[in-house]
């Protein structure tokens, strides 16, 4: 499944910032909380809703705020170029992740 096709209405404000090798990652707001968090997800196939999912609905589950700022500098060593980029190919920089998370 696309990243950018899970949509849940649980989160706002949201960007794939990560996909690679069927595991995506998305940043943004969860549940109406004024933060950011870390959310990702497993793909799976083309005509699958991947994991995590709920009936035939793809869903992203939140990682936690302690393990968000080691898995968001691990991301950006994986990534193309040095940086994580946007699903419209942009280039998000760590660190403007990091002030928005207050980390």
């Amino acid at each position: 499944m696309n990243p950018t096709q899970v949509n849940p209405a649980a989160w706002q404000d949201h960007e794939v910032i990560f996909d690679m090798e069927g595991f995506s990652a998305i940043w943004g707001r969860y549940d109406n909380d004024d933060n950011f968090c870390l959310g990702a997800r497993w793909n799976g196939g083309e005509d699958e809703r991947g994991y995590p999912g709920q009936d035939a609905y793809p869903l992203w589950f939140v990682i936690p705020d302690y393990l968000t700022l080691s898995m968001l500098e691990r991301l950006n060593t994986n990534a193309l170029q040095g940086d994580l980029r946007a699903a419209n190919g942009n280039p998000i920089q760590l660190e403007s992740i990091r002030q928005s998370a207050y980390l």
